[in-house]
């Protein structure tokens, strides 16, 4: 209602009319399970299909932020859906068809700086959370069915919480992990290309 639309349509016409090629898009995923302490497949795909799909539609430059259990994913899927990957982030927007990736820390008081370095460095945008976890007021992260796991987590929330407080209108939620562990409606951002 406060869209006065449907959410998934907002954000796309929020993204068609913001969007310039070379722009920066920060993609935050990564959601790791316990008991394996692996990361999950979901989010990391989508996220993965989606950064094709913005290269594809806008010409802009996507990072992944993820956990460190995410590396390995992004680095094969990254020559799979077709993008160069890159971690110096500096060499990024020279490089054409291209995407970066930086993993994110689990330590809650190093991530405030460490968000406040990645903003500063490379302005985005646009940012968008798919399946990334949320911690609640008292910095507890859990998961889908309730249980504690804190410590398994990278706390890119820092970063999304961040993104919104310096003004940034491009910021999407696409799941209820990142939005403080409140039952939330999925939004579900469709790009027809």
């Amino acid at each position: 209602k406060l869209a006065g639309k449907p959410l998934c349509i907002n954000a796309a016409e929020k993204l068609v009319a913001t969007l310039k090629e070379n722009d920066i898009v920060y993609i935050l995923t990564g959601f790791v399970l316990r008991p394996f302490k692996k990361a999950e497949t979901d989010g990391i795909i989508s996220s993965m299909l989606l950064c094709r799909a913005l290269v594809k539609a806008f010409g802009v430059k996507p990072v992944i932020i993820c956990p460190e259990e995410n590396r390995k994913a992004v680095e094969n899927m990254s020559a799979c859906v077709g993008l160069h990957l890159r971690e110096d982030l500096e060499e990024l927007k020279s490089i054409p068809v291209s995407m970066g990736m930086i993993t994110f820390t689990k330590d809650a008081e190093k991530a405030p700086a460490m968000a406040d370095e990645i903003l500063a460095k490379l302005p985005p945008a646009a940012v968008i959370s798919i399946e990334a976890p949320g911690c609640n007021e008292l910095g507890v992260y859990h998961n889908a069915i309730g249980l504690e796991v804190t410590e398994l987590e990278a706390k890119m929330d820092v970063l999304f919480e961040k993104a919104q407080a310096m003004g940034l209108t491009n910021v999407f939620y696409i799941s209820q992990y990142i939005y403080r562990w409140r039952l939330k409606l999925l939004v579900l951002l469709i790009l027809q290309l």
